[in-house]
Formats: C-alpha cells, sequence, structure tokens
C-alpha cells in the first residue's frame, strides 16, 4: 500500500476498463482514475525529477478523467478536469488541447469573454515551425464550434494532443487554426465584422491547404457584405463556388446566397440570377431558400419578366420559413411595383394594401401606402389617394415618406370632411 508507483497500478486497472463500451465500466473507470490521482498527491517528490514526473503524471490522469467525463456526457465535470490541467499544468504537453476545450465550451455556451482570452493565452504560446498537424477527433467528440450553419466538428485527437514528452507547452498547427476559426466566430457572435475579418484572414494566410480554409473565406466575404463592401465581399465569395461543388453544408448555400445578394447591390442583375437560380434547385432545404427566390424575382423584375418575377415573389409568400419575415414584406411590396409598371393600376393597388395589413413592417407600410395613393391618383380617385396619404401620415408620421404623402396630398383636391375624422379605407 505504500509502493510509491501504486498509483500507476489504478492507471492501468482504469485504462482496461475504458475498453468497455458499457457505461457502467466507465463510471468505474472514473473511480478508479480518481484513486490513481488521490494515490499520486500523497507520494513524496524525492527530487526534481520525481517532482516533474509526478506533475507529467497528474496532467495525463486528468486528461484521461476529462475524457471519461465527457464520453458519459458529464460536461460540467470534464470542464473542471480541462481547467485543473489550463490552470496548474501550463507546461504539460495536454495544456494546449485542454485549453483549447475549455475555450470551445464556454463559446459554447456564450460566455465570450472567457472563451477569447482562453484563445488569446493559445495564441500567446506561440506556434513551433517544424510542429506537425495533429489528427481530427472523430464529430462525436466535445462540442463543435457553434457558429449559426458552421456544419463540422473540428476537435484535435486526443491521443495526438502534443508531441510526448515536451517541457513547454506547445501548440499545433491543427489547434492553432482552430483557434483562429474560433476566435473568428467569438467575433461573429459579437457582431464585430472587421475582427471576424481580421482572423479569418489570418487563418487564410497562415493555413491555406487546411480543410477550415474556405469555411474561413466564406466567413471573410461574410465580414465583408456586412460592411457593406459588396464588391469586395464578391472577390472573396465567387472564390470558394468552385472549390466546394460537391458539398451541401449550410455555410455553403449562404455563399451562393451572399455572393447573388453583393452582386444585387452592385446591380449586376443578370450575373444575380446566374448564381440564384442553379442554388435555388441545389440546396432545397437551404432554410433561407426563400431568399434566392425574392433576388430571382428582383432580377427578373429588371428584364421586365414581371409574371416570371411575381412567380418568384409568391414563392417567398409560400415559404413556411420566409411568409413572416421582412423579405414577405418586400416581396409582397414588388408584387404591387411589377402590376404598376404594366399599368395595372387596380391590381398594384390590392398587392400594395397587403402589404399594408398583413406584414408589420413600418417602411414597407408606409411605402404601400404611399404606392397605392399613386395608383388610385392613376385611376381618377383622388379621394382615395387622399385617404391612403393620410392613413400614412396618421400611423407612420415621422417616416421618410410622410413629407412626400403630404406634397402629393396637397395637390389633389381637398376630401370632404366627414363626421368621423377619420380616413376613409382605401380599400
Amino acid at each position: 500500500p505504500t509502493w510509491p508507483r501504486r498509483h500507476q497500478l489504478h492507471a492501468w486497472h482504469a485504462k482496461l476498463l475504458t475498453q468497455s463500451t458499457d457505461p457502467a465500466a466507465k463510471q468505474n473507470a472514473v473511480e478508479v482514475l480518481n484513486v490513481a490521482l488521490t494515490s499520486l498527491e500523497s507520494t513524496a517528490s524525492t527530487s526534481d525529477d520525481s517532482q516533474t514526473q509526478k506533475l507529467m503524471s497528474t496532467a495525463t490522469y486528468l486528461y484521461d478523467l476529462a475524457w471519461l467525463h465527457h464520453d458519459l456526457e458529464q460536461t460540467e465535470l470534464a470542464t473542471r478536469a480541462f481547467e485543473r490541467i489550463n490552470v496548474n499544468h501550463p507546461t504539460s504537453r495536454f495544456w494546449a488541447d485542454a485549453t483549447f476545450r475549455l475555450a470551445q465550451e464556454h463559446f459554447a455556451r456564450g460566455r465570450l469573454a472567457p472563451a477569447t482570452d482562453l484563445v488569446q493565452q493559445l495564441f500567446a504560446s506561440g506556434l513551433p515551425n517544424d510542429q506537425k498537424t495533429d489528427e481530427v477527433r472523430p464529430s462525436n467528440g466535445v462540442p463543435a464550434l457553434s457558429a449559426s450553419f458552421s456544419g463540422n466538428s473540428l476537435e484535435p485527437k486526443r491521443e495526438n494532443a502534443a508531441a510526448n514528452g515536451a517541457t513547454n507547452p506547445i501548440v499545433s498547427s491543427e489547434i492553432m487554426c482552430q483557434a483562429l476559426y474560433l476566435r473568428a466566430m467569438i467575433a461573429v457572435a459579437e457582431k464585430d465584422w472587421a475582427t471576424v475579418g481580421t482572423w479569418s484572414q489570418r487563418l487564410i494566410t497562415e493555413y491555406p491547404g487546411h480543410r477550415l480554409r474556405w469555411m474561413s473565406q466564406f466567413w471573410a466575404g461574410e465580414a465583408l457584405f456586412r460592411q457593406q463592401k459588396y464588391g469586395a465581399a464578391v472577390e472573396r465569395l465567387i472564390e470558394v463556388l468552385p472549390r466546394t461543388e460537391e458539398r451541401s453544408e449550410p455555410w455553403v448555400a449562404m455563399t451562393h446566397l451572399r455572393l447573388a445578394q453583393s452582386l444585387g447591390h452592385l446591380d449586376r442583375w443578370p450575373e444575380v440570377l446566374v448564381i440564384a437560380e442553379p442554388a435555388r434547385r441545389r440546396f432545397t432545404d437551404f432554410s433561407q431558400a426563400y431568399e434566392l427566390d425574392y433576388l430571382i424575382g428582383r432580377a427578373l423584375a429588371t428584364e421586365a419578366r414581371f409574371p416570371q418575377a411575381r412567380a418568384g415573389y409568391q414563392q417567398v409568400l409560400d415559404s413556411p420559413t420566409g411568409k413572416n419575415t421582412e423579405t414577405a414584406a418586400m416581396a409582397q411590396w414588388m408584387i404591387g411595383e411589377t402590376y404598376f409598371h404594366q399599368e395595372q393600376y387596380a391590381l398594384a393597388a390590392d398587392a400594395y394594401h397587403r402589404t399594408e395589413t398583413l406584414h408589420r413592417f413600418p417602411q414597407w407600410q408606409a411605402a404601400a401606402l404611399l404606392q397605392a395613393g399613386k395608383c388610385y391618383e392613376h385611376m381618377g380617385r383622388p379621394q382615395d389617394a387622399i385617404s391612403a396619404y393620410r392613413q400614412l401620415l396618421k400611423e407612420h408620421a415621422n417616416c421618410t415618406l410622410a413629407k412626400q404623402a403630404e406634397e402629393r396630398m396637397a395637390k389633389l383636391k381637398p376630401a370632404r370632411p366627414r363626421e368621423s375624422g377619420n380616413p376613409t379605407d382605401a380599400r
């Protein structure tokens, strides 16, 4: 019972127990490994070498214990074990991997400040130029980076976390690359788009052959799009398309959508059709497919193909995920625009009023009332036009279109006063 290497027997016992797929055996392994740690901590160190070996063994047991807790879905216990390595074993060969796991877990739980601090610790540790890239742990590992539509699980394999026998913390190429990606995802969560671009670009530059490269290039393009730098976004995003022809993850679909949207902002509508129509056919399960439908409608309308454009807009209105969005309000309003350009003013007015009554987005409600008023003017119905303008001024008095409504109403023959004082329903 007093043998100094007794802890190793417990550790091997735990290792044998982990060979079983039975959760009860793994739970038993947890208990045995805790005994190994207790036994090790009670062993006196007789020299510096002995103390160093003790610290290395402690970190090893903690690392194995963390993964046992993880495999048993004991997340908090796994996190505590990783934290002990991060805080108490900064020279361990497991330090970098444990630190990354902690950062990833904090990010998954929305704790962005500690996640950022842990990632910065990895960056501060540096990267040896000759360090080999680690393998990747399968997707049933710790939770993947949880950006919306990230799509992949990217965890370094526990057995290859770092070179054996290292006396200084080593951040492998694999962990460093993933840390860069995680730092970009933290910036995404913070909506700090300039910072998203910075970290994504660093990954692209330093790891051009890594599997995360093209996903990072999407985020670099997304960051430019969010900063309204549409020309630069097109240059970034268009490079991703030929590299992802056989892939169908949500972020690939988003690449096509953002590229089409950027081209639309640049009024390059023929190119929008080239991107949006094949993407709509390809990504049938894409949750934002209605956005592609809207862009297709806009592009067709610019070519005066109004019936086809209306079909695209109707797809937005029929979409289960899109029908209650602002895009649906825009699509309904654009249906009115197609009729207006065809001088079918009665149909246009009806479409505008559907925008105003069915979609609660003030900007589009106000625009719909203004356009409905114009339709009534064209139809020689000044009373109804005035009623539409009055409704706009009453319900959206502070919008930018109010002045235009006042000016148009002033040019029309005043309506007869009504006892209620309420604007006439223009529908």
